[in-house]
């Protein structure tokens, strides 16, 4: 048996673990309408909505077993609570949207739906990051060795994207879904020895040389990366993450895939060999190739930076879709 779980476990991307009826239930009574969104990332490139009132994230236990598919009453009661926060603000960001437990990943809780664009399918993806960050969040209650601690905030950091669905498969009462592939060989080494030994990939090297490539040029673009280099393939980030906004990616992914691909062992191969930097080669490469077929894809769009309370700068994303 554990030799199947460790086959499964190298050949599927995401699980899609336990569900809950009460959430289930507060995701279908969602009612959607368009909503302005206030937008915003890090200076480390985290992307963040606003939002008008906190919302509080309860504590939760640290400690789950990675193979197992079902999650505590504890944990459950925290998601439901933030969800309703989430929801009551944020309707549009999780209309249509199921949830499913993936325990490789208790502080960002796993929310998709499956699009369909010219009958080929694809898989939006949001994230909420549970994670406390002291710059953008009031401790309530201190957490400790096995439990997070409970915090308010208006800030809510989370990933949103569409990436190309490749099957969906049951396994033991579960559910496996796995990606289209297209980067094979993001590896990149390692640096550093013993405690300090760190794994170094080129995914991000990648994303920056797909979207500079994929935008008009002169376009200031950190650091919101619209195309991007993600579980081994290529995703389309949701800056927009509603209904509209999935749309919009998928279509986008799919124009994307085909001018991508050919080039997708020369990126690889290319940045191994010489690091990204602005004026990399392979950007004006791709453009050329491209011939601009992608840059009316993003809209009009410009990032505002800003220092916050704690003098570090942010930026906010301003776009002629909003």
């Amino acid at each position: 048996m554990a030799i199947i779980l460790a086959v499964m476990e190298k050949s599927w991307d995401f699980l899609l673990g336990t569900s809950d009826p009460e959430i289930s239930a507060l995701l279908k009574a969602l009612e959607t309408t368009p909503q302005t969104l206030d937008r915003r990332f890090t200076q480390q490139e985290d992307f963040f909505l606003v939002l008008e009132r906190p919302f509080i994230v309860d504590s939760f236990e640290i400690h789950q077993k990675v193979d197992n598919p079902i999650p505590s009453e504890h944990y459950l009661k925290s998601i439901r609570s933030a969800l309703e926060a989430w929801t009551a603000q944020l309707p549009s960001v999780f209309w249509g949207l199921s949830w499913f437990f993936d325990p490789r990943d208790l502080f960002r809780p796993l929310f998709v739906q499956v699009l369909t664009s010219r009958e080929k399918r694809y898989l939006f993806v949001l994230r909420p990051d549970l994670t406390f960050r002291h710059q953008h969040a009031e401790v309530l209650d201190r957490g400790g060795n096995d439990v997070t601690p409970r915090f308010s905030t208006r800030h809510l950091f989370l990933e949103a994207e569409v990436l190309p669905l490749e099957t969906m498969t049951s396994f033991a009462g579960d559910r496996h879904i796995t990606l289209a592939k297209l980067f094979e060989t993001t590896w990149q080494g390692e640096t550093g020895q013993g405690y300090f030994l760190t794994g170094l990939w080129i995914d991000q090297e990648i994303s920056k040389v797909l979207s500079r490539a994929a935008v008009a040029p002169g376009t200031k673009i950190f650091p919101y990366y619209p195309l991007r280099c993600r579980h081994g393939t290529l995703s389309v980030r949701c800056i927009d993450p509603g209904p509209e906004g999935r749309k919009q990616a998928a279509g986008t992914l799919e124009a994307a895939w085909p001018l991508v691909s050919p080039w997708a062992e020369k990126i690889q191969t290319d940045l191994k060999a010489e690091a990204y930097r602005e004026n990399h080669p392979l950007v004006e490469h791709l453009r050329t190739h491209w011939s601009g077929q992608l840059t009316h894809r993003w809209g009009a769009f410009r990032l505002e930076p800003y220092l916050n309370e704690y003098d570090q700068k942010e930026y906010r994303y301003h776009g002629d879709r909003d």
